[in-house]
């Protein structure tokens, strides 16, 4: 899941330990060479503290890079966080959103997807079978779907072709359990 920018380049998120520093830390680097071998430039480090980046990035449709940390926030219990342009080459870092333990979700474990209605849709691990939550560029939060026995758990990342359904995978349940998902009309 590597968008393209609009330069024509494109957008990595890698993890990376940084041993050189006094307690770790986790790189995400921005490549704006699309040719193997070519530099690349760091955009923003998290330390070990503030989170740990498992997925790759979306270029939204307001420009902005968004990701997520599986460990982010105050309270390390994940967060989503934008990446925004900042006219010189460079990005300024947001935090979107944070969970806190009354969101009762933990560890975003995907990527996100921004879907047809303009939000940002992504999976957790736990509690239980895992969870799919909605968030705005605003960072208004919601959990839409939680997994049961019977569907599985541990949801992949989410695609939406045509902006119609979501589909996906669980990790567990019959080997794996390819799944469709319709958001109700609000």
């Amino acid at each position: 899941m590597i968008p393209p920018c609009r330069a024509g380049g494109r957008f990595r998120s890698t993890l990376g330990q940084r041993l050189a520093r006094a307690g770790a830390s986790l790189a995400l680097i921005l490549s704006n060479a699309p040719a193997f071998g070519q530099a690349l430039s760091l955009v923003h480090e998290f330390s070990a503290r503030g989170g740990r980046p498992l997925s790759g990035l979306i270029q939204a449709s307001d420009g902005k890079l968004y990701g997520v940390l599986s460990s982010g926030g105050e309270g390390g219990d994940g967060s989503v966080y934008s990446l925004t342009p900042d006219g010189m080459g460079g990005y300024a870092y947001a935090e979107v959103y944070a969970a806190t333990a009354d969101d009762n979700v933990v560890i975003f474990s995907g990527g996100l997807l921004e879907a047809a209605d303009g939000g940002l849709y992504g999976a957790t691990i736990d509690p239980d079978y895992g969870a799919i939550y909605r968030v705005d560029p605003a960072g208004t939060f919601a959990v839409v779907h939680r997994f049961t026995s019977a569907e599985g758990s541990y949801p992949s990342p989410l695609i939406q072709p045509s902006g119609g359904d979501f589909y996906g995978v669980t990790g567990t349940g019959n080997g794996g359990t390819p799944f469709a998902w319709t958001r109700a009309a609000t």
